[in-house]
């Protein structure tokens, strides 16, 4: 946990190659890879 609060769940799916992220934030930036 940052020192800001909260928590990120990190997953990775190795079948399909994804990684899952979970978790409670506030959005503080948005961006796309292309």
């Amino acid at each position: 946990a940052s020192p800001r609060g909260g928590k990120l769940v990190l997953q990775f799916k190795d079948d399909r190659g994804r990684v899952l992220i979970r978790g409670e934030a506030v959005t503080v930036m948005e961006g796309s890879i292309l």
